[in-house]
């Protein structure tokens, strides 16, 4: 429903909105981005969802999607689009799993995530209705039976003989790993007591959720409809833990655990293992999309290289202003805008994420009602940079940030800070190169830090010709001590 009040249209492009999954949003409001072009000869590339959709639709039942981007690229809509695409709904019943709903943040570890699945597998099988008999066509289910009754102990010390008939076996075990799921996501110390058991053991609960995983696609092999026939896990926000501990359990040491689940599955990263060597060579080919921001600006040649405009006269491309106006209009009536330029400078300012852009618009739109403007206006918008600029640089007050700020700024490349993509506080742009950028909600900020170091040097003494050298080596230090 189009918003068509200011306090409609600021609640509407809340950020913490869930728009990929909420009840009638979705793949009905995303709009495809434009895509880039790899050369003059070819076309501009298709949307990530479409790509996931075709490996989906090939020849590997069991096909494994990584997919990645900064934070609020779209990777959750883009989950979204091949939850809803018809092709795919034809070969596979989706399965979503929301990580963050079930595990808070730091506090992932491949084990719960693990419960987590094995939890949401055994609802699955009875909003399905997978355990009836007419279902299964007479099948005999004897064999899930003793597999899962095996491991009723992992959730219950001093289980009773283990019962034979599977509705017995998945009714105890459902009551059981909700009762689990439940005190891992609310008690910290029920959740350290898991981690602490040697029950729970990642080869153990492995064993468990690729039961349940393999009994799921038996039955809906040979249900006696017409509904599709094999699992599609959807793993959402797991790029949303990205603390070292976390990373290093759920996608190194928990890698080949998450590979190995005997279904297809489509998992979200978090972005800067995109940056990481290690985990990059044990993708297979194809395994990982990576899904770009849009192609908002270009740099300008000078003196000093190929640098971008200063902000105050940065203007959005043609197709990043007709994609943003479309996704804007989608969500709230165009009246509420001044003009179309509030739109273009909403995406220079988003950095060409479509998220952040949202974000922008919306606290706009929350200063309009502060101050009693009718419309969103550019003074408006400026203002909104402005409060958000403050809230980023308030989430970077450690010497060791500031001095990463400053030198990608100053250099335009990652080098090695590939942590603070997923906080934002540095953004990616792809041209026919890739490079980098503090945010540009503040980038004036940072050209002050900038400015006030090189002139400290200069009171000191140092010669111009060796003040960016000098300024280099003082970051670099300070980078690098935490």
């Amino acid at each position: 429903m189009i918003a068509k009040t200011l306090e409609e249209a600021f609640y509407t492009l809340s950020p913490e909105r869930d728009f990929a999954w909420e009840e009638g949003g979705g793949a009905a409001l995303f709009i495809d981005p434009p895509g880039a072009k790899l050369g003059e000869a070819l076309p501009a590339r298709r949307p990530v969802h479409t790509i996931i959709a075709r490996k989906l639709l090939g020849p590997h039942p069991d096909e494994k999607v990584f997919v990645t981007g900064q934070k609020g690229a779209g990777k959750s809509m883009t989950l979204a689009r091949v939850y809803a695409d018809p092709k795919v709904r034809e070969r596979y019943e989706p399965l979503v799993v929301r990580a963050i709903e079930h595990l808070g943040r730091s506090s992932a570890d491949i084990r719960l995530l693990l419960v987590v699945l094995i939890g949401r597998l055994a609802a699955f099988i009875d909003e399905h209705h997978l355990a009836r008999p007419e279902v299964v066509a007479g099948e005999q289910v004897g064999a899930i039976s003793r597999a899962l009754s095996r491991w009723i102990g992992l959730f219950e010390s001093g289980t009773a003989t283990p019962p034979d008939a599977f509705q017995d076996v998945k009714a105890k075990l459902n009551a059981q790993v909700t009762d689990v799921t439940f005190s891992i996501v609310r008690d910290p110390i029920r959740r350290q007591q898991v981690l602490g058991d040697p029950r729970y053991s990642a080869t153990e609960l492995f064993r468990v959720t690729a039961a349940l995983i393999e009994f799921v696609q038996h039955a809906l092999a040979i249900r006696v409809d017409k509904h599709p026939g094999q699992l599609l896990l959807l793993i959402d926000d797991l790029d949303k833990y990205y603390a070292p501990e976390e990373v290093r359990s759920l996608f190194f040491e928990g890698f080949d655990t998450l590979r190995n689940l005997p279904c297809a599955v489509v998992l979200t990263f978090p972005y800067l293992l995109n940056f990481d060597d290690a985990f990059v060579r044990r993708l297979g080919a194809g395994e990982a999309q990576v899904i770009h921001n849009v192609k908002v600006v270009t740099r300008e040649a000078t003196a000093d290289g190929l640098r971008l405009a200063p902000l105050d006269r940065r203007a959005a491309l043609g197709p990043a202003q007709e994609f943003f106006a479309r996704m804007y209009g989608t969500l709230v009536d165009a009246t509420l805008l001044e003009g179309p330029e509030v739109i273009g400078r909403a995406a220079v300012l988003s950095a060409g994420i479509p998220r952040e852009f949202l974000r922008v618009l919306s606290k706009g739109f929350e200063l309009c009602l502060e101050y009693g403007c009718e419309r969103l206006d550019l003074a408006t918008l400026e203002a909104a940079r402005i409060v958000l600029r403050q809230s980023l640089e308030r989430t970077a007050t450690r010497p060791a940030d500031r001095a990463r700020l400053k030198m990608v700024q100053w250099r335009g490349d990652i080098l090695g800070f590939s942590s603070l993509l997923d906080s934002v506080h540095i953004v990616e742009y792809t041209n026919s190169n890739v490079w980098y950028a503090v945010h540009p909600l503040m980038e004036d900020i940072v050209e002050q830090w900038v400015a006030r170091d090189r002139d400290l040097l200069l009171r000191k003494g140092i010669a111009v010709g060796m003040v960016p050298s000098e300024l280099e080596a003082q970051w670099r230090k300070d980078a690098e001590t935490e």
